[in-house]
């Protein structure tokens, strides 16, 4: 053997096409939400929540270097971002300019007086409990529009500047306002009926307040199916409220992003100062104009948000699996508590504005 020969490196194996890498956890991710979510529309189990669980599972089984835990990491990191605001723009097809308009004006105006309401006071009390930045703006967001959707949506605007708060403060969130909303659904028509309200002003009441719309949908449920169709058409007020407030929060955290420019050049690099407008809240407000275009069949809708609940799922089991339990620990009650009090908010501005609105 030549001293060449001796001394040539060994063979190195061609790197494996990135497809192949993200392939085994973006496939477990997608089987799990699709699952998770099939199984919660059919029996009513909250869908993200155990999405969520099932991710922090799932992070027990990818913690190391062993198969198949090296298998499965890089499509588990890899899904969750760009899943997660799929699945945003996409529920923009749940909003139906025509079912709005049956309301009349005085629902609609509950409906977004109480999220405004929650969003401004919610945020404050949150702060007041010991909450950060992050967290207060993810709490009041899920109470005052859309729960653990709205959160999903907020995140990934926060996530610019503060990913790895946005990514525990959201499983916080939407553990805490799918506990509490699950509680709220449950009690209300009865807290209702025993305050002498009709059942129309408890199913406006219920889609002013509650948290998601499958909650809605049961608290109204309870009394009856007109009350049922009613409390939900409420609650689409207040998710069409959702681009506004990301809008909206969007430009707050430029503002923030460039104020730190100023202090800290670095920061703004690494933050994105000056980012341009998600294309994620760009695809929702399209979704809406196309969902309300006339053009789309019905079915068509249907299977459009139906893809946005599978990719939500999905996406939740990713930031699961990326979430961490020491983290998350670390946060203490202190969300739980921000959640009930922003909910006594909703509750009370929402009642007020029934009794002196709605007949």
């Amino acid at each position: 053997m030549s001293a060449s020969d001796s001394a040539s490196p060994p063979d190195v194996p061609p790197a494996s096409p990135a497809w192949q890498v993200l392939a085994p956890g973006a496939l477990v991710c997608a089987a799990l939400g699709s699952a998770i979510y099939l199984a919660g529309h059919g029996f009513g189990i909250p869908a993200l929540l155990v999405a969520l669980i099932a991710g922090m599972a799932l992070r027990f089984a990818v913690a190391g270097e062993r198969a198949p835990a090296a298998l499965l990491a890089p499509g588990l990191a890899a899904m969750a971002r760009p899943m997660l605001r799929l699945g945003v723009a996409l529920m923009g097809f749940r909003i139906a300019f025509a079912d709005l308009e049956t309301l009349g004006w005085s629902p609609v105006l509950v409906a977004a007086g109480a999220t405004t309401a929650c969003l401004a006071g919610g945020y404050g009390l949150a702060r007041l409990v010991g909450l950060g930045r992050t967290a207060a703006i993810l709490s009041a967001a899920a109470v005052a529009i859309c729960g653990a959707s709205a959160a999903v949506a907020v995140a990934a605007v926060l996530a610019r500047r503060d990913p790895e708060g946005a990514r525990t403060n959201l499983v916080a969130v939407v553990a805490a306002v799918t506990v509490i909303g699950f509680a709220v659904a449950l009690l209300l028509p009865a807290a209702g009926t025993v305050a002498g309200l009709s059942e129309h002003q408890i199913a406006v009441l219920a889609g002013a307040s509650i948290h998601e719309v499958a909650q809605v949908v049961a608290s109204g449920g309870l009394m009856s199916p007109d009350a049922a169709a009613a409390a939900t058409l409420v609650k689409m007020v207040r998710v069409a409220m959702l681009p506004l407030v990301v809008a909206a929060l969007v430009v707050i955290e430029a503002r923030a992003a460039r104020a730190a420019a100023r202090d800290c050049p670095m920061e703004a690099t690494e933050t994105g100062a000056g980012a341009p407008v998600p294309l994620f809240l760009i695809g929702f407000i399209l979704a809406v104009l196309a969902a309300n275009s006339g053009l789309i069949p019905a079915p068509v809708l249907a299977l459009l948000v139906t893809a946005a609940n599978l990719m939500l799922a999905a996406a939740m089991v990713a930031v699961g699996a990326e979430t961490s339990i020491k983290g998350l620990t670390a946060l203490g009650t202190a969300p739980l508590v921000a959640l009930g009090a922003q909910t006594v908010v909703i509750l009370t501005v929402a009642a007020v504005l029934v009794l002196a609105l709605v007949p």
